[in-house]
């Protein structure tokens, strides 16, 4: 695949889920753009990319990596809410200040990491999830605000929101290639969707709109790890294209059965 080409996939496809993402949470509801936000985007783009670019074994094995990851993306999330709750008040200034306090959490997290999980990936895996019912449990005392009066839409907006997402995921994967599979691996799951997508509603409708946007992301993370598994099996198996379609239609089947009883037992923000 030529360079262009493959640049304009990236820019196309990562425009298209932060502007998917936040028209969710303006137009339909806050909880189910952040349950969306569990649905491997950034992961599976970051990972169907390194297939492309490096080889499908390559990103096999960073597909593990990216499991431990997850909980470094939700650190992210969770440093980002709390600078949303001590800069509540709605200004330009305050979404870059949460933003750099969530990059700090994240790389710190993704650094600890790396040192600390045990190399077992059946380990590794089971302490992943083990840590996010606990992290499930922390967010979910989380009060939000839904989104009622709403900026309204236009292309040049659009437009914006599309470059913004484009420049974060263009520059992840341009570093991920450069690392090794390990670090590819744990940066397969920074927030290259999320980022864009909460600077974007935080800047249009302040800090009180985050807590609602991340209240169900941990336990919709979960698909990120049942996607990571899917990409380790099936790479090998069938290809990068393969792969993905089916690694990705494996997470959207626990994604549609973790929202439908969301749907069932919570009530609608």
């Amino acid at each position: 695949m030529n360079v262009p080409l493959l640049l304009v996939m990236k820019i196309v496809l990562s425009a298209g889920m932060v502007i998917a993402i936040t028209l969710t949470a303006e137009r339909v509801s806050t909880r189910l753009a952040g349950v969306l936000i569990g649905f491997p985007l950034g992961a599976g783009l970051t990972l169907f990319f390194l297939g492309l670019e490096q080889g499908a074994a390559f990103a096999a094995e960073s597909s593990l990596w990216s499991i431990q990851g997850i909980l470094a993306a939700l650190c992210f999330c969770w440093c980002y809410r709390i600078g949303s709750l001590l800069f509540a008040a709605k200004s330009k200034v305050s979404p870059w200040v949460c933003c750099l306090m969530g990059l700090a959490g994240y790389f710190l997290t993704t650094a600890v990491l790396k040192v600390l999980m045990p190399g077992d990936p059946v380990i590794r895996t089971i302490v992943v999830v083990l840590l996010l019912f606990i992290l499930a449990i922390v967010f979910r005392k989380a009060s939000g605000r839904k989104i009622v009066e709403k900026v309204e839409i236009s292309w040049p907006l659009l437009m914006v929101r599309a470059w913004f997402a484009a420049f974060v995921i263009l520059g992840i994967t341009g570093v991920a290639v450069l690392v090794g599979p390990e670090w590819s691996g744990l940066f397969a799951t920074f927030p290259t969707v999320i980022l864009p997508s909460v600077m974007i509603l935080h800047f249009h409708y302040g800090g009180k709109s985050v807590p609602a946007f991340f209240r169900d992301t941990p336990l919709a993370m979960l698909a990120i790890i049942v996607f990571a598994l899917a990409v380790h099996w099936t790479f090998p198996l069938v290809g990068v294209y393969g792969g993905t379609l089916l690694s990705y239609i494996t997470a959207l089947i626990y994604l549609v059965a973790y929202e439908l009883r969301l749907r069932a037992f919570l009530p609608e923000f």
